[in-house]
């Protein structure tokens, strides 16, 4: 397996992230092996089923090859952990230099990689922004037209479950509290109460389905409630490898497809740049199989701007990216621009853009404060897209995307354009439009 081999140059003065020297973490891609041809139902369990059922296959030797070493007496351990993954065909193995050398030489197996480190995208500072004073609710509500929603259609994003991949979230916080309902450390694993360490996904959580304790509203949907992964330590770093697993994870949360737990989108304020024209890196699929298990991936298009592009996954086309406004409905400095290309060919990005200069929400430990960047714009798309959900929760991906877009307030140069995509996001003409949609889905059945 000479490819597996050439991977792997150079990996062995690196150490694992999280873990100390000698052990390194590593993504194993398994020679595939596809079982008998199953049916295309279109049912969400069956297309996990099938997506574990090549998994299986792929991965059995490997896995019986790192069982027997983990049974071993060696000082250190051989293996330190193994995360078989299905949503992509992958394995994460935390192990020895020689163990991971020995992978790379299975037949069985296509290639090791080392994990690579990703860093949230952190929030910025961009004098001249703020918002006038705000008294029953954030401005970033005001503009894209949320409390109407509430008040004219009663909307607020009741039933609705919502994926968050973060640095976590401060359960104990009084606009979040009693709205989480599932949380998962992937740093600590016993850990069972939701908690942030950062602050990020705590204000990033409260922008989603913030309440009104204080006096003022800063969710966007605060009947929805809230699937937490913590991705991010407190530094904000994390690996590619962490993220697999939040987003194998969340994709069916208690381990059983018959089980509706999954969540209908999920936001995600983080990225990095893009290193390739090629399409179909691990991150890429694993967005491409969100979307054929019906759950819609958000992504903060990233904070380059004016000059940087949109980095990745947000400029994955099969994800939408969400740009920055402020105030004024101006693009703010920091929100990145587009295009992005994919095989020489130029895609659009951002995809929608919302309110990211000045947000007020949720702070770390309770309170509230003030944060820039395009981390804050893209929970107040997944806000919007929880009301959609209630109005009709038949909706699919690409009629999400669809009304996202349709509804959007144009912004800037006349049409979709590189700095703004669509527009800003209008989250009463977004619902109604789902509403609609429902009634003539109803009247054909």
């Amino acid at each position: 397996m000479r490819s597996a081999l050439l991977v792997l140059a150079g990996l062995f003065l690196i150490s694992s992230y999280g873990f100390a020297a000698p052990y390194q973490t590593v993504i194993v891609t398994p020679v595939e092996v596809s079982g008998p041809q199953r049916p295309d139902t279109g049912l969400r369990a069956d297309h996990i089923s099938a997506l574990q059922e090549v998994a299986r296959l792929s991965q059995a030797r490997i896995l019986r090859h790192l069982a027997s070493l983990s049974g071993l007496s060696d000082e250190p351990a051989p293996v330190k952990q193994v995360h078989p993954l299905w949503l992509v065909n992958r394995i994460v193995v935390t192990a020895t230099p020689k163990v991971v050398a020995q992978l790379g030489a299975r037949d069985d197996v296509k290639q090791v990689r080392p994990a690579r480190t990703v860093k949230l995208i952190a929030p910025v500072a961009e004098p001249g922004a703020g918002a006038p004073a705000e008294r029953d609710q954030t401005y970033g509500l005001g503009k894209i037209r949320a409390p109407e929603v509430w008040k004219q259609l009663a909307i607020t994003g009741n039933g609705v479950l919502v994926g968050h991949l973060d640095s976590g979230a401060y359960g104990l916080h009084p606009d979040i509290k009693d709205k989480i309902v599932k949380f998962r450390d992937f740093f600590v694993s016993d850990q069972q109460t939701a908690f942030d360490g950062l602050g990020h996904g705590t204000h990033t959580a409260g922008t989603i389905v913030g309440g009104a304790t204080s006096g003022k509203a800063i969710g966007v949907a605060p009947g929805a409630k809230l699937i937490v992964g913590r991705i991010f330590d407190g530094q904000g770093t994390t690996t590619d490898a962490v993220i697999l697993r939040a987003m194998n994870w969340i994709a069916d949360p208690d381990g059983n497809p018959s089980t509706n737990d999954a969540p209908r989108l999920v936001s995600n304020s983080w990225g990095g740049t893009q290193d390739s024209e090629t399409p179909g890196d691990d991150l890429w699929q694993a967005a491409q199989h969100w979307v054929d298990l019906g759950m819609l991936p958000l992504f903060s298009g990233g904070n380059s701007g004016p000059t940087g592009k949109v980095g990745v996954p947000g400029g994955y086309p099969h994800v939408v990216a969400v740009g920055s406004t402020n105030w004024f409905n101006w693009a703010s400095m920091f929100s990145s621009r587009g295009p992005v290309k994919w095989e020489g060919v130029e895609y659009v990005k951002p995809d929608v853009c919302a309110p990211g200069s000045s947000v007020t929400s949720a702070k770390d430990l309770g309170g509230y404060t003030s944060m820039s960047g395009t981390s804050m714009s893209c929970p107040h798309v997944a806000g919007v897209v929880a009301l959609m959900l209630e109005a009709n929760a038949d909706l699919t991906v690409p009629q999400m995307v669809e009304i996202l877009r349709s509804t959007a307030k144009d912004l800037g140069s006349t049409g979709r354009d590189n700095t703004y995509g669509w527009g800003l996001v209008d989250a009463l003409a977004a619902v109604q439009k789902a509403k609609a949609l429902a009634r003539f889905q109803a009247g054909r059945d």
